[in-house]
């Protein structure tokens, strides 16, 4: 208690000890779903699209029998990748509808993975749905994602056409 303050020191005494009057929570919504995967050898985002396409397409379609057989749809879609420096970057856009839709999520998974910088080779590609909620409307709490892309890569070529209603206007 000398070193941490008489409330937080109590509680860390009788935490280490076992004893905490909160109720135990054995189970939470889950706020996202993703699946990835990482490569034999690493793949160019440029010279290797038609394969990171391919991979992308089937993670999305794995991941919508996820959202779907669980009976959760999302609105937040997006990406991560792992460069072969093993620096991460991730890329999201919110859409107008949660959804469970593969195609819809492969062609918002690839127009986040057109933002990505082509300047190395990639390890990992994966895919996540976020911001989710019961296909029979019970709503998750969960905090509204927003598009995460820096200002240097706004404005590059999109594999998904833009549809006034498709996209959340925020």
């Amino acid at each position: 208690m000398r070193r941490f303050g008489d409330s937080y020191g109590r509680w860390l005494h009788e935490a280490a000890h076992g004893r905490d009057p909160r109720p135990v929570v054995t189970h939470s919504e889950p706020v996202s779903r993703s699946r990835e995967t990482t490569f034999e050898r690493d793949l160019h985002p440029l010279r290797d699209r038609a394969a990171l396409q391919e991979i992308l397409v089937r993670l999305a379609g794995q991941l919508a029998r996820d959202l779907s057989g669980r009976g959760y749809r999302g609105r937040t879609i997006g990406i991560k990748v792992r460069y072969d420096d093993f620096t991460i970057l991730t890329r999201d856009i919110s859409v107008s509808q949660p959804t469970a839709d593969p195609d819809l999520i492969g062609r918002v998974a690839g127009s986040c993975l057109d933002r990505v910088p082509a300047r190395r080779r990639l390890r990992l590609l994966g895919v996540r749905v976020g911001n989710l909620s019961r296909r029979d409307g019970a709503a998750n709490n969960t905090l509204v994602a927003r598009d995460t892309a820096s200002d240097q890569t706004r404005g590059r070529a999109s594999a998904v056409p833009y549809t006034p209603d498709l996209f959340d206007p925020d």
